[in-house]
């Protein structure tokens, strides 16, 4: 009798104890099911944040693209505006005479006097033809450079560096140059002239 009440005990144990598991088991599927939506929402949201997050990091990125492409334009201007202003001021200092110069260009020869205006009216049409520098007898010649009738003596060596081809054939073509100054002369084309400063 006693054995059987035991057994009875320990059923209704069981049972009771299966109960409680099935009501666990039950109450945690329902728990996940409720809680489910939930998280799914927390993740949706935080997928959308990292989404604007990225938009906004690819605007700075774009922002940042768009001021470096114009810091790096203004730069080359500016690299750009000061070669053209190196170039401008070299060519003015070969021009006034500031420097010495070396290039290809012409040599004349003269072996009669000129007068000051024949000289004068040489030089204007060397300029004019696009002679860099020139240089009468070693002297160098700029716009500023004065003479008279005793500055030079003959023979004259003239040096005038530019384009050889074009000097030379302007020199000496029909109603040229040579044939205004009213002499006889020779021109020779020197691929290496160097010319001093002015004094």
């Amino acid at each position: 009798m006693k054995i059987r009440r035991n057994i009875l005990l320990v059923v209704a144990a069981c049972l009771l104890l299966g109960f409680i598991l099935s009501r666990q088991f039950f109450l945690q599927k329902k728990l996940k099911t409720e809680t489910q939506p939930e998280q799914e929402r927390e993740l949706a949201i935080e997928v959308s944040r990292l989404i604007k997050g990225n938009q906004e990091l690819t605007l700075e990125r774009n922002k940042l693209t768009d001021q470096y492409s114009l810091i790096r334009k203004s730069s080359d201007d500016k690299e750009a505006a000061l070669e053209s202003m190196q170039s401008s001021i070299e060519q003015y200092n070969i021009i006034l005479g500031k420097v010495a110069v070396t290039g290809s260009g012409v040599v004349i020869q003269f072996d009669e006097m000129l007068d000051t205006t024949q000289i004068t009216d040489l030089m204007n049409a060397l300029r004019n033809i696009g002679a860099e520098a020139i240089a009468i007898n070693g002297k160098r010649i700029t716009p500023t450079t004065g003479w008279d009738y005793k500055t030079f003596s003959s023979p004259y060596k003239i040096q005038a560096i530019g384009d050889s081809k074009l000097l030379k054939d302007s020199l000496e073509r029909r109603g040229g140059i040579m044939e205004n100054v009213g002499f006889s002369g020779t021109v020779s084309e020197e691929k290496k002239i160097s010319l001093p400063a002015a004094k």
